[in-house]
């Protein structure tokens, strides 16, 4: 009895050492994490720039495809952008949400908590579709842009595709969309 109860006591204190220090690495490895992504808030290297969006002065932008204005609200921090077009019954003509992210990065887009059909058009710094995707209401089912990507544009279903909008289209914008051209 005394050699089974030595047995589980060993056996419960490797368990508690391993959970001590399985804690211990994950509390530095967080705190890790948060200082790497603390340092690369800066540039590299001396002299390299780092990309700065332009700032967006309202809640709303608007936008242009041949003439045609899109209005936009804009989710331009975390919280607007996990909350979406959340618990919307419906969009008003021509208008969707633009989404502007920090960091260029491969982002994905899910309907969960959506009742409305959207489609999503990812887009790149100037302004140019790299992809559009068709999204069902309520569903958890991600669409992930294609290459990284800076902006997406959420609107109606099937409207990137009634305004003839795909790879490659061009959405413009005076200050925000970075333009390549002279």
């Amino acid at each position: 009895m005394t050699h089974r109860f030595a047995s589980l006591f060993v056996r419960l204190l490797r368990y508690a050492t391993r959970c001590i220090a399985l804690s211990w690495m994950n509390r530095h490895r967080v705190a890790g994490v948060v200082l790497l992504l603390g340092i690369r808030a800066g540039p590299a290297f001396p002299g390299e720039a780092e990309e700065q969006r332009v700032p967006i002065p309202s809640p709303w932008v608007e936008l242009e495809w041949r003439g045609m204005v899109i209005h936009a609200e804009v989710a331009a921090d975390p919280l607007s952008r996990s909350r979406g077009l959340m618990a919307r019954g419906s969009l008003a003509e021509d208008s969707g949400m633009l989404f502007v992210f920090e960091r260029k990065g491969r982002h994905c887009f899910w309907m969960k908590g959506t009742p409305l059909p959207l489609s999503v058009a990812f887009l790149a710094d100037d302004g140019t579709v790299v992809g559009v995707a068709d999204m069902e209401p309520l569903s958890r089912k991600p669409h992930c842009s294609p290459q990284p990507i800076g902006y997406a544009l959420e609107m109606d279903r099937g409207w990137f595709a009634l305004q003839d909008i795909d790879r490659g289209s061009r959405l413009t914008h005076p200050r925000l969309f970075r333009n390549d051209e002279p």
